[in-house]
């Protein structure tokens, strides 16, 4: 699978209650750059509140994304309250900033087993950007930011 460098690919797996999946690509032209200057990119993630679950499974399968070539993100969350991003942005700005807000109040009761997982071989031989969140169980939080001049 090939991906031309400019275009990202970005997955989002998620199950359980009240899964947050965010994947974002901002791309700022350089006329509105001039005009504002720096570039931001910011993920707020906010969970709260409680859960009860009996087990969960969340799977990215075998080969996923094998090969690949550019920038990709994935995300594959099991159980409850968990928020997961990758954000990419491709910038022409002088100056960019990344700011990241977590928050996290969970309340969780698990009574199985919960588990995330990638498969055989997913993301072999890859080149390029990957930002992947793998989470299993409750209350997590997690992001992945880049930014390319």
């Amino acid at each position: 699978m090939k991906l031309r460098p400019l275009v990202t690919l970005l997955v989002s797996v998620g199950i359980g209650a009240s899964p947050a999946l965010v994947n974002a690509l901002a791309s700022t032209d350089p006329d509105v750059a001039s005009l504002f200057g720096t570039t931001k990119l910011t993920t707020v993630q906010q969970t709260n509140g409680s859960a009860t679950l009996p087990s969960s499974l969340a799977s990215v399968g075998t080969d996923v994304l094998r090969g690949a070539t550019g920038s990709a993100g994935i995300n594959v969350a099991a159980g409850a309250l968990n928020a997961q991003s990758n954000q990419i942005a491709l910038v022409g700005s002088p100056a960019a900033d990344v700011n990241t807000l977590q928050d996290a109040h969970a309340a969780a009761s698990l009574t199985g087993s919960t588990s995330a997982t990638l498969g055989a071989g997913a993301l072999s031989h890859v080149s390029g950007n990957v930002g992947a969140n793998i989470v299993s169980g409750a209350g997590n939080v997690q992001s992945n930011a880049l930014v390319i001049h």
